[in-house]
Order: structure tokens, then C-alpha cells, then sequence
């Protein structure tokens, strides 16, 4: 430390000797930007800041005359303090703190900074700074960090593969409209976070169709935000792909404050909002009359609410619940539901991964219920996509950027399959102009699909989008 006695000349020494390595550490043809976002800024800390304050980007002593003058041109300088607020403010705080607490505390005063110009020497400067009399300290200042960037998860996403893993998404990315450009899809959930870094269509106006106040009895968007990264995730580089991440997301609460659970009006609402090609799913299951999971078309009037959707065009994707039940049992009816001619919808099952090591692939998972009604199957396990956070998430950004490698049941096979139908559905209607029957985009999905992989059956095949999207099969009949 310089006496207190000896401030003015040790300090007018200090400031002056700064300027002159300020100086002296550019190189002809450079100058130092005052506020310049693009160049490097050192902080510097002198032993005695009494009398030295700063004005117009100078340096100046107690007499008011320039100690530290800007350096005009191709050597110019400028300084500012570190802590902006008043010094006399600083002062009292810093008297009434030592008080308080009796340790000898910083002077904030004693800092300043220099915005160097992009080409200057950052280490010349610090190093000279740091060789003149009267300075305490001088560091670069780090530039301001980026956000952590998530990593793609791309190759983890089996299921956009080639049959017989996956059902062929990525293969037939070339065919018009087979992103989903042509279609919106529908996802009846309790909730979504649609402030995830990965679901930018959620979060296009209109997105959210309202089945009175939403209301979310699990209190997690995890399982929504799950769904939709299989079906919309952008394109973007990182994070997952949705199998359409060109397709038109609406989701519909099937849960209010005002009603409780109303999947069946929810599906009416989304059947409202949209045109015959489009893709509602049903992300839901039911109680039976044992309390075992059955699909919601067990409830009558739901059931009417999905005959009435896929008779006007509307092609609905129903999860087939994780009871483990059989659905061919007499106890529901000589066909699911009680007899009930078949309501249109597609019924999903869920199917073994690739990761399992117990079951061969696309063989019944034992969750899964199972039966005549079920049209196809997805992966029921293993599937990378947002939400949840187990695979990946930051601790700067929060629920915005989690993702998971351990999506499962029928819900993500569910999901698949929606996606599969969206893009047969869309590229159908890029390529004439009208868009398909929904009972032909469950016989091509089924038909040209990759059949299950043991005598476990009950679950259907898996689609492959790259049979059922070829030139046949998209030609209006």
C-alpha cells in the first residue's frame, strides 16, 4: 500500500504511468474503444482512489486537469469505473459494514476498466498495468459465457430408423410433405412445456385449443412435453427430431377447473378445430369395471366422440393402455368395445426396443394390453425425447432443456405411430391435393408394416414409412 500522506504524487504517478502502457502495449493503426461490444476489457485496481474520479472516458486527479488523457486516434484509451453507483454512497456503506461486522472490507472505489480495441494485446496491457507503481491489481475480464449447448441426440433416436428397428422416418425425408407439412395433430394431454428450447411449434399462435380451464391433477408436463418431442421436435441440429417437425401441433387439455376430466369433449373441441387428414391422439387410458387400464373408448360416450372425429375425416391415434390386458376377453363384448363396430381409430400397442435385452424386437412388452382391436405398435421403451431430464439437462436453464432416453408405454408408442400417420396423411395430400381416408392410412400403415418380432403378439405390426409411402400407396383411388 502507498501512504496516504503521499496519495497525490503517487497516484498522479500511477495514473500517469498506466496511460503511458496503455499506450505503449497497442501497435500502430489501433485504438482503444470506449464501449465497444466487440473488444476485450481489463479491470484494474489502484492503492489509492481519493481524488481520482472519471470523466468522458479520462482519468482525472483532484485538481480536475487529465491524469490518464484519452488517447485520441490510433492510440486512444477509456476508462470508467468498475462500480457505477455513487462513490460517496459507497463510502457510507462501506464505513456502516465495517462497523457491523469489524473486518477491514474493499474499497470499490479503487477499481476501473479499459475497453481495449479488438486488435490490442490484452496480455502487453495486463502486463504493463501490473509494473506500474501504485497498482494493485489487473486482470482480463472473461468474456460472457454461452448458455450450454445441449448435444444432438439424434442417433439415439433408433425409432426414426430404418425397419426393422425403427419405422423409416429418416428415410424417406426426401418425399414431399412427408415432414408433416400438410397436417396439424392434436395431442390430448394434462399439460406441456411448451418453453422447451426444442418445441418451437408449440409455441405458434393458436396452438392450444381450450377445453375449459386447463388444469393439471400430476402437477408434471413431463409426460406432454415427452409426446411432443417424438412428434414436433424441431430440426434444428440439437436435441431430438419429431418424425413431423413440420406438422402443426394443437393441444387440448383433457382436464378443467370447471369440469374435471373430459377427454370426450376434448376430442369434440379438437374435432371442431380442424380438417379431415389431420391427427388427434389420444393420450389417455381408462378404469375398467375391475379398475384395470383399458383404451378410453370404453366409456361410451367417448367412443362416440372418436366415431363421429374419424367419420368426418379426422384420423384418430388411441393408446391402448398399460393394463396388460386382453382385450379379446368376453368380458368386453365379442369385440372391443362390447360389441361395438369398430370405432375408426387406430389402437396402439406397445412394442420391444432394440435395447432390451429380454424380448425380441416388436414382441409384446407385458404392460401392454393386447388384442384383435390393435392396429399397430411402437417402441414402448427406450425413447429419446424432451422432458423428464434423465439424458440430459443443464443447471442453467432449468426444465427448458431436459431431455430422456427412458420414455415408455403405450404413450410413446403411441406417439410413433401418430407421427407415422401424420406424415403418410400429409404427404398424401402434397401429392393429390385432397387428404386420405382414415381407414386407408390405417390398412397402409398396417399392411406395410414390419410384423413383430416373436409369437408374443397381440400388438400389430410396426409402421415403416419407407413401404408405405411410396408412389402406390400415395396414388388417389
Amino acid at each position: 500500500m502507498i501512504a496516504r500522506a503521499a496519495h497525490g504524487r503517487r497516484a498522479l504517478r500511477a495514473a500517469v504511468l498506466v496511460a503511458t502502457v496503455l499506450a505503449s502495449a497497442s501497435t500502430a493503426g489501433q485504438a482503444f474503444a470506449v464501449g465497444g461490444p466487440a473488444g476485450q476489457v481489463v479491470e484494474f485496481k489502484v492503492a489509492e482512489p481519493a481524488g481520482l474520479h472519471v470523466r468522458g472516458g479520462r482519468l482525472l486527479d483532484e485538481s480536475d486537469s487529465p491524469v490518464v488523457p484519452a488517447l485520441d486516434g490510433a492510440t486512444g484509451s477509456g476508462v470508467s469505473r468498475v462500480f457505477q453507483r455513487d462513490a460517496s454512497a459507497l463510502a457510507s456503506e462501506r464505513r456502516a459494514a465495517h462497523e457491523h461486522s469489524g473486518r477491514r472490507l474493499p474499497d470499490l472505489t479503487s477499481w476501473y476498466r479499459v475497453q481495449l480495441d479488438p486488435g490490442a494485446s490484452s496480455d502487453a496491457v495486463i502486463d504493463a498495468i501490473r509494473r506500474t507503481p501504485g497498482v494493485e491489481q489487473a486482470d482480463l475480464v472473461p468474456s460472457a459465457a454461452p448458455l450450454p449447448t445441449t448435444p444432438s441426440f439424434l442417433e439415439a433416436q433408433g425409432y426414426l430408423g430404418a425397419a426393422p428397428d425403427g419405422i423409416g422416418a429418416s428415410s424417406v425425408a426426401a418425399v414431399p410433405g412427408s415432414g408433416g407439412d400438410r397436417v396439424r395433430v392434436a395431442d390430448l394431454e394434462y399439460a406441456w412445456n411448451t418453453s422447451h428450447e426444442d418445441l418451437g411449434r408449440a409455441r405458434l399462435p393458436g396452438s392450444q385449443i381450450l377445453n375449459g380451464t386447463p388444469a393439471d391433477p400430476f402437477a408434471s408436463t413431463d409426460h406432454g412435453t415427452a409426446v411432443l418431442g417424438e412428434l414436433v421436435g424441431d430440426d434444428n441440429g440439437f436435441g431430438v427430431t419429431g418424425i413431423v417437425p413440420r406438422a402443426t401441433p394443437e393441444l387440448v387439455n383433457v382436464v378443467s377447473t370447471e369440469r374435471g376430466l373430459a377427454i370426450s369433449d376434448a376430442i369434440s373441441l379438437a374435432q371442431g378445430a380442424m380438417q379431415p387428414g389431420d391427427i388427434i391422439l389420444i393420450e389417455q387410458q381408462m378404469r375398467g369395471p375391475g379398475s384395470e387400464l383399458l383404451p378410453v373408448e370404453w366409456l361410451p360416450s367417448t367412443y362416440d366422440a372418436i366415431t363421429a372425429a374419424t367419420a368426418a375425416g379426422l384420423i384418430v391415434v388411441e393408446a391402448a393402455a398399460n393394463g396388460g390386458i386382453n382385450l379379446d376377453d368376453p368380458l368386453y363384448g365379442k369385440s372391443f368395445p362390447m360389441g361395438k363396430p369398430d370405432s375408426g381409430a387406430i389402437m396402439v400397442g406397445a412394442g420391444a426396443a432394440p435395447c432390451d435385452l429380454l424380448l425380441p424386437a416388436r414382441s409384446r412388452l407385458g404392460f401392454s394390453d393386447y388384442g384383435r382391436r390393435i392396429d399397430l405398435q411402437g417402441w414402448g421403451e427406450c425413447v429419446t425425447t424432451t422432458g423428464y431430464g434423465q439424458l440430459y439437462k443443464s443447471d442453467l436453464v432449468g426444465a427448458t432443456d431436459w431431455y430422456t432416453a427412458q420414455f415408455n408405454g403405450t404413450s410413446s408408442a403411441s406417439a410413433i405411430v401418430a407421427g407415422a400417420a401424420a406424415s403418410f396423411a400429409s404427404a398424401y395430400e402434397q401429392a393429390n391435393g385432397v387428404a386420405p381416408a382414415p381407414a386407408r392410412v390405417r390398412r397402409v400403415l398396417a399392411d406395410t408394416g414390419t410384423k413383430p418380432g416373436s409369437r408374443v403378439t397381440g400388438t400389430g405390426p410396426q409402421p415403416n414409412l419407407a413401404r408405405a409411402l411410396t408412389a402406390k400407396n400415395l396414388r388417389a383411388r
